[in-house]
């Protein structure tokens, strides 16, 4: 399986896509990560985490409340399915 691919824009779609199957950094499970592109992609790496793995610190609770509402929200319906 290939580890990366890029799609380019179409006159459908004018933005290129990037995508990546990553390990999550706690399990390892296989994680697919995708991302429009406009222009050169520039960054040092991407770190992932499953759903079943992520933990969400205090700090961040506090600072951002309705991000958290949103992740607790997709684990519980995740949970249910």
């Amino acid at each position: 399986m290939e580890k990366s691919y890029y799609i380019p824009a179409t006159a459908e779609f004018p933005f290129a896509a990037a995508g990546e199957f990553l390990s999550c950094r706690k399990c390892g499970r296989k994680i697919l990560v995708e991302m429009g592109i406009n222009g050169t992609i520039h960054h040092l790496g991407t770190s992932v985490t499953c759903a079943d793995c992520l933990e969400i610190r205090d700090e961040f609770r506090q600072k951002f409340p309705e991000i958290v509402k949103q992740i607790e929200e997709w684990k519980n319906a995740k949970a249910d399915s």
